[in-house]
């Protein structure tokens, strides 16, 4: 019993233990978050999650080690794409082994991450599959928000591999989402800004209309209460410069100088908008201002690792020293082998794209195959588990049934012990009673006999009787085995009544054994009236009303 006591004690510290170390962790974790922890440095949330880390691994909590295990992947996005994949591994090994604790939101959250990671290291076909598994979670929960979040990446995702009508699909399907809810200002912003983007995804392939047209349509609905509009005005100049309507152009260049953040030198944004100076003033044919813009932008562009913008930029720098010189014809050509070029790419990419989707199909295949196995590993567990836990159930059972089956055998030997102990009592008790009626009954013989004989005598004879023939031995037999049958009576008694004598005792005895006031008188050799008068005195010193009898 004391084992099975000590182990239940410890299975409480522990459990005890376990909610304390998780709960400082659920408290530590709103600390790493961008929103909620927003007043803290990076240092300092970096230094908070591998703390959470460190307490998750001590006592085996897998939300904190998600938790921080994301938040890093996320620290090291730009710096270190290779280290955020680690992370990011950890995570997914994290969740293969219990994802009860995370959201649906949060699960495709870190797939559509995953993906981006691997899109920076230049692996496109694990990060569509990252997204293609973003999907079917979405897919499988019937949650058109997610669906709607995974559609964007995916339209982003073709569009940056030139696919333009994989993009077009998902661009309809996020789009037509996010227009019916326009009343929610998330859903709007992202509205708005895919309307925007996807004007600038028709400049890029050659639409420059279109490009005006979503554009303008997003600028119309309410995109600058949100965002620096300069990036729309950069492009809705480039567009008109493409239609050769150099009046509208320079009104948007002038805009876009207006709106465009000083903080934004050195970034893409400023490196498109000396793009745009540059091709206005090509249009102009200034051609020495023109390479000025160029280099400005061809510069950033470098800085930046945006290498289509950096092949846009030098195309320009060779158009303006090309038409300088008067060498339109070699322009031409040249457009001519960068359009050869661009179908062999086309090519290319239509190539890689073929050998993409089969090594996502036999990625998936992978997958399900690992999944299953998994699936069966957890089964056996299970299987297992639950096969220990009964064992140890049954065990356990049998311990405290053997245990109980020998308490009830004790308690039945000290029942019949105290039977057979209360038998012996009652027998003695009647015997000693018995003989106390005999001795009595004598006794009382002899006085009558005796009264005829002289006065004197009869009387001394009496006294003598009355002292020695019933003696206190006789009364104390009685009063032991009255005793042992009433235990708790007695016990009351003495305890309640200390100042009884033995005259007391023996007559509350007289009475509890059921003898009437003759009984008692023929044994005590005294009067009826002397029996009443004593009980009134007996009750008088008790302070009761009644005696008090072992039924009450």
């Amino acid at each position: 019993m004391k084992i099975t006591l000590l182990f239940l004690v410890l299975i409480s510290y522990s459990c005890y233990a376990q909610r304390k170390c998780e709960d400082e962790i659920r408290k530590l974790i709103p600390k790493i978050n961008m929103t909620t922890g927003q007043n803290l440095s990076e240092e300092k949330r970096v230094e908070i999650a591998h703390t959470i880390l460190k307490k998750s691994a001590k006592c085996k909590f897998n939300e904190g080690l998600t938790a921080a295990n994301f938040f890093l992947a996320k620290q090291y996005f730009v710096s270190s794409p290779e280290k955020s994949l680690i992370y990011c591994k950890k995570v997914d090994s994290i969740l293969k082994i219990e994802n009860s604790f995370i959201s649906d939101t949060a699960w495709v959250g870190i797939k559509i991450f995953k993906g981006r990671v691997y899109g920076r290291l230049g692996n496109p076909v694990l990060e569509i599959e990252n997204y293609y598994a973003a999907n079917d979670i979405a897919e499988s929960n019937n949650n058109l928000y997610l669906q709607a979040s995974v559609n964007k990446m995916l339209y982003r995702y073709y569009l940056d591999k030139d696919q333009f009508e994989k993009a077009r699909v998902y661009y309809s399907k996020a789009v037509a989402f996010f227009a019916e809810r326009l009343e929610d200002k998330k859903n709007k912003y992202s509205y708005l800004l895919m309307n925007r983007n996807w004007g600038i995804a028709h400049y890029y392939h050659g639409d420059p209309d279109s490009c005006i047209f979503y554009i303008n349509k997003s600028i119309d609905e309410g995109l600058g209460k949100y965002i620096n509009p300069s990036i729309s005005y950069i492009f809705l100049g480039q567009s008109y410069l493409k239609k050769e309507n150099l009046t509208a152009a320079k009104r948007y260049i002038d805009l876009a100088e207006e709106f465009i953040d000083i903080h934004a030198k050195g970034t893409r944004v400023f490196a498109d908008f000396n793009a745009l100076n540059a091709n206005y003033q090509l249009a102009l044919k200034n051609y020495e201002e023109a390479i000025s813009y160029y280099q400005k932008a061809f510069d950033i562009y470098d800085k930046t690792l945006d290498f289509k913008g950096k092949e846009e930029a030098t195309i320009g720098i060779l158009k303006v020293n090309f038409l300088r010189n008067e060498r339109k014809d070699l322009f031409e050509r040249l457009k001519t082998i960068i359009n050869m070029k661009d179908s062999l790419h086309d090519e290319k990419v239509f190539l890689y794209e073929q050998q993409m989707m089969i090594q996502l199909e036999t990625n998936k295949k992978e997958a399900e195959i690992s999944r299953l196995t998994e699936e069966n590993l957890k089964k056996r567990n299970q299987i297992t588990l639950i096969v220990t836990g009964s064992l140890i159930f049954v065990l356990v059972f049998l311990l405290l049934l053997f245990r109980y089956r020998a308490k009830r055998k004790r308690l039945a030997n000290q029942l019949e012990k105290e039977k057979l102990s209360k038998a012996i009592a009652n027998s003695e008790l009647e015997k000693s009673m018995e003989s106390l009626k005999v001795k009595t009954s004598l006794v009382n013989q002899l006085k009558l006999e005796m009264e005829s004989q002289d006065v004197t005598s009869i009387s001394e004879m009496s006294i003598l009787l009355d002292k020695n023939y019933v003696d206190d031995a006789d009364w104390a037999a009685v009063k032991l085995h009255f005793e042992k049958l009433n235990k708790e009576y007695m016990t009351n008694i003495y305890e309640v009544y200390p100042q009884l004598k033995q005259t007391d005792i023996r007559l509350l005895i007289l009475v509890n054994l059921g003898y009437t006031n003759k009984g008692i008188a023929d044994i005590n050799s005294i009067t009826e009236s002397g029996v009443k008068k004593a009980k009134q005195r007996l009750r008088q010193k008790m302070n009761v009303d009644k005696l008090p009898t072992i039924n009450d």
